[in-house]
């Protein structure tokens, strides 16, 4: 509750979760999904960082998709293109889709 009212502390814990490869996948998820609704400053940087995780990219890509600006969208496709499973490309192309000044990455 304190992280929707954007409590620096709850926050950062969540932030320190969501980094934490010992920690829960399913609560580093939702972690990040908290992040994602209250917009938490950092979340793009910390979306980048997890793409590198497969059992989390799913996440990622949906927490950073409103924030892509067209050059980290470029890095996305090019960090996606290397990724083996179709649906998380696939994940990649709805979340460039979502926003026009994205979206021409993709031609």
């Amino acid at each position: 509750l304190a992280s929707k009212f954007n409590d620096a502390a709850a926050l950062e814990t969540l932030r320190t979760l969501v980094r934490n490869k010992k920690s829960d996948t399913a609560e580093r998820a939702s972690a990040l999904n908290i992040l994602k609704q209250v917009q938490a400053a950092g979340l793009k940087e910390i979306g980048f960082e997890l793409l590198s995780e497969p059992e989390l990219r799913s996440a990622a890509v949906s927490a950073i998709a409103d924030s892509l600006d067209e050059a980290s969208a470029n890095q996305l496709v090019t960090m996606a293109s290397k990724w083996e499973t179709p649906a998380d490309r696939r994940g990649v192309m709805f979340a460039l889709l979502r926003r026009s000044g994205t979206t021409k990455v993709l031609l």
